[in-house]
């Protein structure tokens, strides 16, 4: 079964990830923080990790940072709506697989999960990329 790691401090947030995300054969877990998160990845071995960078305790970056030098194999994406655009930036340099920007809405559409945002390609990509996790019969592979 694959398994997708959401990080943010907004419960709002977690709850929209953990609806959309869900289909047959995903397990969709949770963290409030990058310091709770780190404490997950040995016990559930996610394959894809959907983080906030800007979360009190331990922040997106540090995340990424750690995921990438202990565990070089999972699959990051990266979210903020933060103004500042280079947290998304920094993010990308330190190994995160895609960054998008906030708000993301979600939409079903034959059983998939259709992410949109401001920027329609990013959606693009969080789908191309995300699609071999969330529908492991897609042809799409990372």
């Amino acid at each position: 079964m694959r398994t997708i790691l959401v990080i943010d401090d907004e419960p709002a947030i977690l709850d929209l990830f953990v609806a959309n995300l869900q289909c047959q054969d995903v397990t969709v877990i949770t963290a409030e923080n990058g310091k709770i998160a780190e404490s997950m990845l040995d016990v559930h071995s996610p394959d894809l990790i959907i983080t906030d960078l800007i979360m009190p305790e331990k922040e997106g970056i540090e995340t990424v940072r750690e995921v990438k030098s202990q565990h070089p194999h999972i699959k990051i994406i990266t979210m903020s709506g933060a103004v500042n655009s280079s947290y998304l930036e920094v993010s990308k340099m330190l190994g995160a697989d895609l960054t998008i920007t906030k708000p993301l809405i979600f939409r079903r559409s034959r059983q998939r999960s259709i992410c949109s945002s401001p920027e329609p390609s990013t959606c693009a990509d969080f789908n191309g990329l995300a699609g071999d996790i969330l529908f492991p019969t897609s042809s799409a592979s990372f």
